[in-house]
């Protein structure tokens, strides 16, 4: 059993499919079974076909890709194990480090994936709770948001994205005086409210490194908002809806997950995002159409998220 592990082993060491190429462009055909913070590690064979280990610096590579080749070495070229050499570490030079280096490496798509989830919260410095009805809106101004995006990175540092979230909130109450926009005036009854703020749009991304595992992530474009209000007023349901154009700013930070030896494809992202967006007309569900507000519905709101990004398919859906 031993030896049948040791033969696999070291056929795997033969196999030499992984691609090094340095500074000075100089390709080194090898199996890297160690990828640290300034250095990786690799064996390969050398000119007298003897199976040896080494490591070089991360300052040294330009660039190094995972299974670049399709096959292992034609047998003729493999030569019988000699034993396996460590030949002594590179002199120690100042390192600099390539910022998730998995997303840029040639040949590779350069695109990010990833889904968010947080809180929301509307900002809107004009609005005063003056009553209860009041105090019942303002807890409307808050929720939960959850969204998904995608970027495509064209360089190593600038790309645009695609991105879509949807913040919700929602509240209830007995015997409230509330505001009934349908006919215009104010009722007293049990009043339930589930309002959705949807925004889709694009954007430019800035994705500069900061370190070796950390990126920032700075992202603005337009959109479109879509608010829908939903519920009942004393159990007769309504559905009020609109649209307008928005824009949305944020700023993020990207954390390498996943094992150093393999690409990594897994991210933990965290994100604080400000949407604009003001609703000037609404469809009340009155067979009208859309209706012009007497003040523009302020939707500008703030959200804080944490996500999971991938650069490339999960290895659980391999």
């Amino acid at each position: 059993m031993l030896s049948l592990l040791f033969c696999l082993c070291t056929s795997l060491l033969f196999g030499q499919r992984d691609l090094i190429v340095t500074q000075a462009d100089q390709q080194i055909r090898c199996r890297i079974v160690d990828e640290g913070l300034t250095r990786i590690t690799y064996f390969y064979i050398d000119d007298s076909g003897e199976l040896k280990k080494s490591e070089i610096f991360k300052s040294l590579v330009k660039d190094f890709v995972f299974d670049h080749f399709e096959s292992d070495l034609p047998k003729t070229k493999i030569p019988k194990a000699k034993g396996i050499e460590h030949e002594p570490p590179i002199e120690k030079r100042e390192i600099e480090t390539e910022a998730n280096v998995s997303l840029h490496r040639k040949g590779k798509t350069k695109w990010i994936f990833g889904f968010d989830g947080g809180y929301g919260q509307i900002y809107n410095p004009d609005f005063r709770a003056t009553d209860v009805y009041g105090v019942y809106q303002k807890r409307l101004m808050r929720g939960g948001v959850f969204g998904t995006h995608f970027t495509y990175l064209p360089l190593k540092w600038l790309g645009v994205g695609l991105t879509f979230s949807d913040f919700r909130s929602k509240n209830s109450a007995e015997n409230l005086a509330y505001y009934n926009p349908l006919y215009d005036k104010t009722n007293t009854g049990n009043i339930s409210e589930l309002q959705s703020r949807k925004y889709l749009g694009v954007a430019l991304v800035l994705r500069p490194k900061l370190s070796d595992w950390l990126c920032a992530v700075l992202k603005a474009g337009p959109g479109g908002l879509f608010y829908t209000d939903r519920g009942t007023f004393d159990k007769a349901q309504f559905r009020f809806k609109g649209a307008h154009w928005a824009a949305k700013g944020s700023l993020g930070f990207d954390f390498l997950l996943g094992s150093p030896v393999k690409p990594r494809n897994v991210l933990l992202g965290l994100e604080a995002a400000y949407t604009y967006g003001r609703l000037a007309s609404m469809d009340f569900g009155d067979g009208q159409g859309d209706t012009r507000l007497t003040a523009p519905l302020v939707l500008d709101h703030l959200t804080f998220a944490l996500g999971v990004r991938f650069t490339g398919i999960p290895q659980i859906l391999r």
